[in-house]
């Protein structure tokens, strides 16, 4: 059976995740201990707003998705695909072995840095729009940006799914762009919490710093396939992934045509590794019939890997 991998990203993260899986695997073990006391201790004792912090839930989501997948690995589960949603995205090169995992909690703890940076002096917001099209979303965000009074920018950051879109930036331009997409006959637009305009221009000094934070990292070459986010797709023979990751944190995720591709190369199961089943939930929205597991809690674990026996 051709099996995939997806990690969840920011918005994910729940007080108390992990713990159960710290108490009894050590293969979780081992990678959640690259984070700091103080790090694993907002994970499972909160305060929420602490862990929402971007500082905090990047290298916990990445221990915490890679700690999960390394103990599938140590059955001899290794998928034929993989990928992740923004941050999760480093969290499958981890898997994949093209960073250790002390390399990849240590690089999203600077990307949190530069994000938070980028973002100084930004008031930002974040919508969900649904029932337009990505052209007509795309139209819309223009237009909020020429509009009268209106500072800043908005520019679409996720296309996750069929019918939902996400536009995040200034909040006068997306506050904007929402009224300009209801009037073109949006079903709906939903305000979501965010700490950042990530994945849009304003994010750009944060990927310049990461270009030059790359070049003292060792990339190895990936043990099975990913898709990446800023291309939607496998990479090309000309891309270099630390340029492929520069461009992902200042332009907008293709999770929908990730998961599409996914399919298409006959992948049966997918495997959502992170807290919910935010992901699972895209892929089914892509296509019903498409069988998607979601992994947060031992109990998850445990089926998983009985399944994997049983099958093996």
């Amino acid at each position: 059976m051709k099996t995939a991998v997806l990690f969840a990203g920011q918005g994910s993260q729940t007080v108390g995740m992990g713990k159960d899986l710290y108490d009894n695997y050590e293969e979780f073990r081992r990678v959640f201990d690259l984070l700091t006391p103080e790090e694993q201790q907002i994970a499972w004792n909160g305060p929420e707003e602490q862990l929402s912090d971007t500082a905090y839930t990047q290298p916990i989501l990445l221990a915490f998705g890679a700690g999960v997948y390394e103990i599938l690995h140590k059955d001899g589960w290794t998928p034929d695909l993989g990928a992740g949603l923004s941050l999760g995205e480093y969290t499958a090169l981890t898997a994949a072995q093209v960073l250790t995992p002390k390399d990849g909690v240590e690089l999203v703890r600077f990307r949190a840095e530069e994000m938070k940076k980028a973002a100084a002096g930004i008031r930002p917001e974040m919508v969900a729009i649904m029932g337009l099209d990505a052209d007509r979303v795309k139209e819309c965000c223009l237009r909020a940006g020429e509009s009268e009074g209106v500072s800043g920018v908005a520019e679409i950051t996720n296309l996750n799914c069929p019918g939902q879109i996400i536009v995040s930036g200034e909040a006068g331009a997306v506050q904007r762009a929402a009224e300009l997409a209801q009037e073109m006959g949006a079903r709906r637009c939903m305000k979501l919490n965010v700490s950042g305009p990530f994945h849009t221009s304003y994010m750009k000094p944060a990927g310049d710093a990461l270009r030059e934070r790359f070049g003292h990292v060792d990339w190895n070459e990936p043990v099975f396939t990913l898709m990446y986010n800023f291309i939607g797709d496998e990479k090309s023979e000309g891309d270099a992934i630390p340029e492929l990751l520069v461009n992902q944190v200042s332009n907008g995720v293709k999770m929908e045509a990730i998961i599409r591709n996914m399919l298409a190369t006959g992948v049966e199961r997918i495997v959502e590794i992170g807290p919910g089943s935010t992901l699972a939930g895209f892929v089914r929205k892509i296509d019903r019939k498409a069988e998607c597991i979601s992994i947060s809690s031992c109990e998850d674990v445990e089926k998983v890997r009985a399944l994997l026996k049983e099958e093996a």
